[in-house]
């Protein structure tokens, strides 16, 4: 698999098609499939090539060193997307969890509210382990330059550097961002609590019906809050260098806001 030095994989790993059940991008996108990457520090095998084809080059070893760091990226990539298909599907769940028609009866605010309190619980762990696989990578791509590359050791490194640097440093904005979400998650069914046997849904509608004028206050900051949020993140995939319109147009389907009022959550 083929990858330019300067990928995004943030772009690549948060977008897709949410109406999959699974954030990742779809089948028909853009994107070279995953194959078998080699190990990193394994004797690197030539690609089999057609029959009529004419055979390959020896590799120099500047190009061997350049393959082995593709190969580092490659496998790096592979552990990350698997990871974030993981989160994105909880994230997508708890998203489904506070909409107003999943919690029309006592008995689906309990049940929902419970869900919530455990998928936000596994949500966090998983966020602090894919920043921990950034820890991991950098201790891996110092082991592979010391004992099997042979080139440049210095400009691997630094190759390294900025595209830890610059990925991590955006992964742990949308985690913050991600946090606060499910704060608000919580104030919100904390809301829903307060009303009591006043919770009226307009199942049709997807809409929670609140005729006092200081609960729809109440409620109606607590959804302005959880848009805010989503938007930092919308801004933040959109500003990704190298993100196609396509992606672009992907990212806003997914992050659109369900039927209903604008601020519907």
């Amino acid at each position: 698999m083929k990858i330019s030095k300067d990928f995004i994989l943030f772009t690549l790993v948060i977008t897709g098609a949410a109406a999959a059940g699974i954030w990742v991008l779809e089948n028909n996108a853009t994107v070279t499939e995953n194959v078998q990457i080699p190990e990193a520090n394994s004797v690197i095998e030539q690609i089999p090539q057609a029959q009529n084809a004419a055979p390959e080059k020896e590799l120099n070893q500047e190009d061997m060193t350049e393959k082995q760091f593709e190969d580092f990226l490659n496998s790096f990539l592979d552990e990350l997307q698997i990871k974030m298909m993981a989160y994105n599907n909880k994230r997508k769940i708890a998203r489904d969890l506070i909409k107003p028609e999943n919690v029309r009866t006592p008995e689906y605010l309990q049940e929902n509210s419970k869900m919530l309190q455990e998928i936000s619980a596994e949500m966090n762990t998983d966020m602090d382990n894919i920043i921990q696989t950034f820890k991991q990578a950098d201790r891996d791509i110092k082991d592979l330059v010391n004992i099997s590359i042979s080139g440049d050791k210095d400009v691997i490194l630094q190759k390294w550097e900025t595209v830890r640097e610059k990925q991590l440093e955006t992964y742990m904005a949308f985690f913050i961002h991600e946090k606060e979400l499910l704060t608000e998650y919580r104030e919100l069914f904390n809301f829903y609590f307060s009303l009591g046997q006043n919770l009226q849904v307009d199942v049709t509608n997807n809409e929670l019906i609140v005729s006092d004028s200081i609960k729809r206050t109440q409620y109606e900051s607590i959804l302005q809050r959880i848009d805010n949020i989503r938007e930092k993140n919308q801004d933040l995939l959109n500003n990704q260098d190298q993100t196609t319109v396509l992606e672009k147009e992907e990212i806003k389907a997914n992050s659109a806001m369900p039927s209903g009022t604008p601020l519907s959550p």
